[in-house]
């Protein structure tokens, strides 16, 4: 039995509806575009958001749900991959839908949590930075919902842009490779390293916020040597940096924690390092081995 996705496809290019092909070569991943009906499959008897909730005053069984247009995102964030919008050069185009995601206003959020999502730091949030140009906010792409969209609809938009660069637009590419591949990690590892140093940070931010400031933009990216990511026994903490010196503070401040860190574990997991790495030596091979977890106050899957 085919899958209903193929059920009507063109057999060729020059079969799908006049216009449409040529549409889609103008957009790309990231580019912004009028929201369509949001829509999902909810259960308005155990509800999780509003929309359920309002479902679940008239209705009790699962059902399709549709965001009401008055509380839904004015616009819309397309996901999938530049390649495979228009899907250039290829005889038979086989993917009819692309994804998008909503696009909300996060303006009346605090200016550190916003500086926090223009960072990167919170990985299902990305910042839109030009969209403001356009109309006035804080502008934000919320990965947490992804919906596919017929490419004959897509066609027939007008893309805005949302960044200012197609450098500051790879940023997309990035999240939505983030969230896809990163690793799962055993509640050992959660409780006795990565929640200690998210609240490690925090407390510095608190306390030191120039340090913190330095720590954050000195550290690239972390990683761990472990014998075992969902029951791991050993981890070796790695810290990448972007600069060509650390500074002594920094890394002092992670020797501090990581001992901290280890006498804190005891027994129930063994705590090497830290080792410091420059991003631009570390070798391919070093790099595969290690389990790169982003950011270190990234928040990481418990599944």
């Amino acid at each position: 039995m085919a899958s209903f996705v193929d059920d009507g496809m063109p057999s060729a290019r020059e079969e799908w509806p006049e216009g449409t092909l040529e549409g889609l070569e103008q957009f790309r991943q990231g580019d912004v575009v009028p929201s369509p009906l949001f829509v999902y499959f909810g259960s308005p008897g155990a509800p999780l958001v509003g929309t359920s909730k309002r479902y679940g005053q008239s209705q009790s069984a699962d059902m399709p749900m549709m965001v009401d247009p008055v509380d839904a995102a004015p616009w819309a964030m397309i996901t999938t991959a530049t390649c495979d919008i228009a899907e250039p050069d290829v005889f038979r185009p086989r993917k009819p839908f692309v994804q998008v995601a909503p696009v909300v206003d996060l303006a009346h959020l605090d200016g550190g949590q916003r500086g926090h999502i223009a960072n990167g730091n919170m990985v299902h949030f990305v910042h839109l930075p030009a969209l403001h140009l356009h109309t006035s906010g804080f502008w934000v792409a919320d990965l947490r919902f992804d919906q596919p969209v017929e490419k004959s609809w897509l066609a027939r938009q007008r893309p805005v842009q949302g960044f200012g660069s197609e450098t500051e637009q790879e940023v997309v590419g990035e999240a939505l490779s983030w969230l896809r591949r990163r690793p799962a990690m055993g509640s050992a590892f959660i409780e006795r390293v990565q929640q200690p140093v998210n609240d490690a940070l925090e407390s510095l931010r608190r306390t030191d916020k120039a340090l913190w400031k330095t720590v954050d933009r000195e550290i690239a990216e972390w990683a761990v040597d472990c014998d075992s990511r969902l029951e791991p026994t050993r981890a070796k903490i790695v810290l990448l940096s972007a600069v060509e010196v650390l500074s002594g503070e920094c890394v002092q401040w992670w020797r501090e924690t990581v001992d901290r860190l280890r006498t804190c574990a005891e027994k129930a997991l063994i705590i090497a390092g830290p080792e410091f790495q420059r991003l631009d030596e570390i070798t391919v091979t070093e790099y595969r081995e290690l389990t790169v977890l982003g950011k270190p106050h990234r928040s990481l899957s418990k599944g």
